[in-house]
């Protein structure tokens, strides 16, 4: 299937796509750091608590579960 994305759809698409590697990044290196656990771990305690305590990471709430789901689970089977 190929797509063609207008430009906001691309915009939108970036967003999601940065959001990703940005939460993909922070569990890798967590696990670099020895902080291993499971997913419902990753999701639930670090990222919820980041987002919602944070001014750096509040910009997620707006981010649809899915992205960050993904993002975890790729980071965990990497």
């Amino acid at each position: 299937v190929r797509v063609y994305p207008n430009s906001s759809q691309k915009n939108l698409l970036k967003q999601w796509m940065g959001c990703g590697r940005l939460v993909y990044n922070m569990v890798v290196t967590n696990f670099n750091h020895g902080h291993l656990s499971t997913h419902q771990f990753w999701f639930q305690s670090l990222l919820k608590l980041k987002i919602s305590h944070t001014l750096k990471w509040s910009f997620m709430k707006d981010y649809p579960y899915e992205v960050l789901d993904q993002a975890i689970t790729h980071a965990i089977q990497a």
